[in-house]
């Protein structure tokens, strides 16, 4: 009878040594930046997520700016710190900058909410309800009749997949950057998660978040296969490696990562019931891309990235490729377009570039 009781109280210390650790290092390197303004915004749904706003310097541009992240993450990779921030970048050149904050990510306040309804939020719920609202909510703020999207790799995802269903009123112009709609027959480390579908559909949701706190001391020391899923370590300075594990990770619901597998199947991501595949239908796009890549990528490799882009039927599109054979200071990952040594001096300025052009 003591066994168990013994037992039970070893696990309960463990726990409880787990969460202090984690809640030191997560404060010592976390907390987000603060933006000029954050925006509660309900969806038709009622789940309220959060858009922060970087006022725009004079003179301002004609359109907006939305920024979207992507999977497992929240806006912390458009404004962080100490790297430097596209978000604040976009601010500086005049373009009135504002950064979702999906439910249950970052500023939104459905984190302090439970969790029970993770498990069924999927990409469709992020379509439907997030990326439409958020539309609509900037054109109420500002009167400008249509934004330029700029999504980060799920964020990049929401774009296509809301072009291809015809919805291009809104934009003025988009760029994808690490995003693809179907990563069949290229390399991706996420064909890995495939072992264990089974087991993630038991799950609630991914505690991506308490697993990255954990690992914040360690980080930024040496050469690993965590690291380099993320990002090419040699890009990234060791003090924004440990911001990222402090502050970027969020849970992932189950439903959205079991619906995101199918971008690994034949024809590529679908929609919620199977009947959609996305990139069949981007020969219909006519909205202008400019598609961004990475050389090192493990998650969205530069195929994957390359092929969605050829499959756009936008008369106006450009496709660049970040690496060393492109002549760039270093490799790049798939979060270091943004958070990268050098992304301010290298990614930024086609961004800014691209923006100007199309506004």
């Amino acid at each position: 009878m003591m066994l168990p009781a013994r037992l039970f109280s070893r696990v309960a210390t463990l726990s409880a040594g787990m969460v202090a650790w984690n809640g030191f290092w997560s404060r010592r390197y976390g907390g987000l930046p603060e933006p000029d303004e954050v925006h509660r915004v309900k969806t038709p749904e009622g789940h309220t997520f959060a858009l922060s706003r970087f006022r725009a310097a004079e003179p301002e541009k004609k359109h907006p700016v939305i920024l979207c992240h992507g999977l497992s993450g929240n806006h912390f990779l458009m404004d962080p710190y100490p790297a430097p921030s596209l978000a604040r970048t976009l601010a500086g050149h005049g373009y009135d900058t504002w950064a979702i904050d999906l439910r249950h990510a970052g500023f939104s306040v459905e984190k302090h909410r439970g969790t029970a309804r993770l498990a069924h939020w999927d990409f469709d719920s992020y379509l439907e309800q997030e990326m439409k609202t958020a539309l609509e909510s900037v054109h109420r703020q500002t009167g400008a009749p249509q934004v330029h999207w700029i999504g980060h790799s799920m964020g990049g995802m929401l774009l296509l997949c809301h072009l291809a269903q015809g919805n291009s009123s809104a934009i003025r112009s988009g760029v994808t950057i690490a995003s693809a709609l179907d990563f069949n027959g290229t390399a991706t480390d996420f064909k890995q998660m495939l072992k264990i579908r089974v087991l993630i559909s038991k799950m609630n949701s991914l505690p991506i978040q308490a697993a990255s706190h954990t690992l914040i001391p360690f980080t930024g020391h040496f050469s690993n296969a965590i690291e380099r899923f993320a990002y090419w370590q040699d890009n990234v300075h060791p003090e924004m490696a440990r911001r990222i594990h402090a502050c970027y990770y969020e849970k992932i619901p189950t439903a959205l990562m079991l619906q995101l597998a199918t971008i690994m199947e034949p024809g590529g991501f679908r929609n919620r019931d199977g009947s959609v595949r996305y990139a069949d239908r981007l020969g219909e796009v006519k909205t202008p891309v400019l598609a961004l890549a990475a050389d090192r990528d493990r998650q969205c490799s530069a195929n994957a990235a390359a092929n969605t882009f050829e499959k756009l039927g936008s008369d106006r599109k450009e496709f660049i490729l970040f690496g060393k054979e492109q002549g760039h200071g270093s490799h790049y990952g798939h979060m270091d377009l943004l958070i990268g040594k050098r992304a301010d001096r290298e990614v930024f300025p086609k961004i800014l570039a691209w923006l100007d052009q199309t506004d």
